[in-house]
């Protein structure tokens, strides 16, 4: 068997870094980058339901802990509706780590977690969680 040759490897390890597990591309939007373009154009239309004053955005990312050995969950957005504070996670992928999150959300959260997902034309709510009072 033929060995490739070391230029070669050295060029399909940093393409294979680079390289997202769920083809995310990162995006920047008023000097802010996010992880995906999905997230970038939701902030997008976060900015122009704040312009005509349906919500305001608080917060990118917001670090949230879960249970008491605080466990770090970070949804994509933080947002006053109505007075109610909002976070909410742009999806393309359920992963098994974040469904664990989402049910710790349950017991854990601060408020009401909001789930969107990119589809043509705009954005579909997949789920709102609010947390078990």
């Amino acid at each position: 068997m033929r060995r490739l040759p070391d230029s070669l490897i050295k060029i399909t390890i940093a393409f294979m870094k680079n390289k997202n597990k769920y083809n995310a591309k990162k995006t920047y939007v008023d000097n802010i980058k996010f992880d995906s373009k999905s997230e970038a154009e939701y902030y997008i239309f976060l900015k122009e339901m704040e312009r005509v004053g349906m919500c305001a955005i608080m917060e990118i990312q917001p670090k949230v802990y879960l249970t008491k050995t605080r466990i770090l969950y970070k949804p994509d957005f933080l947002i006053i509706e109505n007075g109610e504070e909002i976070y909410i996670d742009v999806k393309g992928m359920m992963t098994p780590v974040f469904n664990i999150k989402k049910r710790l959300w349950r017991n854990y959260g601060k408020g009401k977690l909001r789930l969107v997902k990119k589809v043509r034309g705009g954005f579909d709510l997949l789920d709102e969680i609010s947390p078990v009072q």
